[in-house]
């Protein structure tokens, strides 16, 4: 089972093995844009391994990783828009919110790690081990395939 990092996810976590919910507004931005960077950083080690060193254990397991961490810190930092009593706080997460949406789009718009997830898919049927994949990591490359 895939979890979030927790490495990337450190700046949210209360340090008991739960997750932080009393960040300021001022912290908000800070935060989103440190991990904008460790995504960023993610991204392009899986874009930049050779096209002929592909395979289901390094590019799709840290994009799925990237994917499950995105979406903890999304879910955190966007929580505050909801509930929060301070005016500024909602705003800034509104905002930090946006951001994500970009994020997100910037990851499933990359023609880059499009062609790296299909790489994976191609490289696994000419080999001849796509069914020896168990069910769920053939679904995890098919949808993010259709998600392009």
């Amino acid at each position: 089972m895939l979890v979030p990092s927790k490495k990337a996810l450190e700046p949210i976590l209360d340090g008991k093995g739960g997750l932080r919910f009393d960040h300021s507004a001022d912290e908000l931005d800070t935060l989103a844009e440190d991990f904008f960077s460790y995504g960023h950083s993610e991204m392009k080690e899986i874009i930049n391994l050779p096209g002929d060193k592909r395979t289901f254990e390094n590019t799709m397991i840290p994009f799925a990783q990237l994917d499950a961490d995105t979406m903890a810190f999304t879910t955190v930092l966007g929580f505050y828009s909801s509930v929060a009593s301070d005016k500024k706080l909602r705003k800034a997460s509104e905002d930090v919110s946006k951001k994500f949406t970009d994020f997100w789009n910037e990851i499933y718009s990359s023609k880059e790690l499009f062609e790296a997830v299909n790489a994976v898919k191609l490289i696994m049927h000419e080999a001849g081990t796509w069914e020896e994949l168990a069910f769920e990591d053939r679904r995890l490359v098919n949808k993010m395939l259709i998600e392009y």
